[in-house]
Order: C-alpha cells, then structure tokens, then sequence
C-alpha cells in the first residue's frame, strides 16, 4: 500500500507541474531591434530599398525609414517589454539611424515620444534638420513646420541643441516640463515658453493613449508572445514576425488527439478511473478485492455459521 501511495502522490505531481505554465514577454525584441505595435490608416515601411505596407509585429531595424499618410499613425517599440515607445502622427517620415541606443532622424511630420526604461546612461536622440532632441527618460515631442523645429517637454528634462552648417551640435539648452522652444535653421534654441494648458493636456493624452494601445497589445496575445521570428519572401534582414496563428492550429489540434487519447484511457478503466491515474486507481481496487477474496496472509476468517 505505501508503495501505490507513493506512485500516486509521484503522478499527481507530475500532472500538476506539467500544467503549469510560464508567462513570456508579449514584446520579445533582439538588443539590435524595434517593432511596430499599432498601425492606423496608410502607415510604409522602407527596409534595403523596397517599400512594404506596415504591419502590426514588423520589426524595424537600424537603416529602415517609416512614412505615414495623411490621417494615419503608428507606434513603435524599442524595449522588449513596451516601456520606450514612440508614436508617429499622420504625415511623418522617419528613419531609424541606430536602435540601442536610439538614434532617430525625422525629415517632416510630428513624433510623440514616451520613455520609461531607458538604460542608465543611455541616451534617446531624436534628430531633425534643424536640431536635435537628446533625453534619458521623459515625454516630449518634436514637430518639424515652416522649416522649423519645436520641442515640448511634457516630462522630467529634454536637452536641445543647434546644429551648425558643418553638421555639428552647439548652444544645448535644457527644456523642463511644461516649456516649449524652436530652433531655426543652423541656429541655437531659442527662447523657452510656457505651454497653454491645451498642449499639456494634448502631451500627456498621448502618453495615457499610447500606454493603453500597449495594454491592447498585451491583451491580444493571451498573455503569451503572439509572435514567431520569420521573413517573407523579399522582406530582406528587417523580417516579420508573424502571428503563431498556424502554430496555435497545430497546438488545437495536438491537444484534441491528446484529448481523444485520454477519453481512450477512461473507457479502458471502466468508467472509474482518468487517464493513467485512472489505471492506477483501477488496479490498487482490482488488488485489495482480490486480497479480500482470496484471503491474504494478514487477514483473519470469518466465524463459520451453524446449520
């Protein structure tokens, strides 16, 4: 008996531990790689020279350039749990110079940006024609209008700077929370104003939407990754990841041969036992009742009646 108690305790803990199961991050990235995580309206991606539409899970990598359309947006990623991201409002091209650390360069439109787990150290650089917006850690967005740029900071400090005719950066001015400053055409920033409550109300909307959209993304996976590393035919280094909705069909359909296997198992034991453990359960009773008929060296006899 202590032994079939012992095989049974062994089996209901293998069952148990089998079932358990372990959460994965539902935005893996590799060091060297961003992903786009939401796409509304016409939203391109331009990877080795070919330009394909973008798609919810593309990954984006150093040397690639994303264009929205009029009416259209996207948010990308550049840590594998969603915390730095950046949204690109309609009508913006950007090219990612370098992803860690991030290195951006936008020739037109408005970028939204929202970091919260910047390494120690390491800098979060937005760059435009007319200046560049460096952070290590914060919100704030830069719009490129009328061949001119202008900054906004919504969180925590942005460093801004010139850029002279030789390419070169010059006259960084810090930016605190809730100030706004332009910067022309090889000159330094200029002065530093007071945001109306309107365009503070607009930053921090952005970051809350842009929190949520993140949130949305983690919830269509399930809790686990919704994504298997692939390329397309013609997608070059960049890839795809694609959804594991294949990869689910063939995990449904091993779970129901599974399923059928067990359903298998119980009719072998008579209805009583459950798979294996049924079996188990199913012989230890088959065993005492033989025991019991037969008589076993520790039982005792009965009184014999009288006639």
């Amino acid at each position: 008996m202590k032994i079939k108690r012992f095989l049974l305790t062994s089996l209901f803990i293998l069952l148990v531990s089998g079932c358990a199961r372990t959460e994965e991050k539902t935005c893996f990235l590799g060091p060297n790689e961003a992903a786009i995580i939401s796409v509304e309206g016409d939203v391109k991606v331009i990877a080795d020279g070919e330009e394909k539409k973008a798609e919810e899970g593309m990954i984006i990598k150093a040397g690639d350039k994303v264009k929205t359309a009029a009416g259209s947006s996207a948010e990308i990623a550049y840590d594998g749990a969603c915390k730095n991201l950046t949204r690109l409002d309609e009508n913006t091209e950007m090219a990612v110079t370098a992803v860690s650390p991030t290195r951006l360069e936008m020739t037109m439109g408005r970028l939204f940006a929202g970091l919260e787990a910047l390494k120690k150290d390491e800098p979060f650089e937005v760059r435009t024609p007319t200046c560049v917006a460096a952070v290590r850690g914060t919100e704030f967005d830069v719009a490129i209008k009328d061949g001119e740029s202008e900054v906004r900071s919504f969180q925590n400090e942005v460093t801004v700077y010139g850029i002279d005719k030789e390419g070169k950066l010059f006259d960084g001015r810090p930016l605190k929370a809730g100030g706004k400053i332009g910067v022309g055409r090889f000159m330094g920033p200029g002065n530093v104003f007071k945001m109306q409550k309107g365009e503070w109300k607009e930053g921090r909307n952005f970051g809350k939407m842009m929190r949520g959209r993140v949130a949305q993304f983690k919830q269509r996976s399930g809790g686990r990754s919704p994504f298997v590393r692939g390329r397309q035919g013609g997608q070059g280094p960049s890839g795809v990841l694609k959804r594991q909705d294949k990869q689910q069909g063939q995990g449904q359909k091993s779970q129901g041969q599974k399923r059928g296997m067990l359903g298998a198992n119980r009719a072998s034991g008579g209805g009583q036992g459950r798979g294996l453990l049924g079996k188990v359960l199913q012989q230890s009773k088959t065993g005492l009742g033989a025991n019991r008929t037969s008589g076993g060296s520790g039982s005792k006899p009965g009184p014999k009646r009288n006639k």
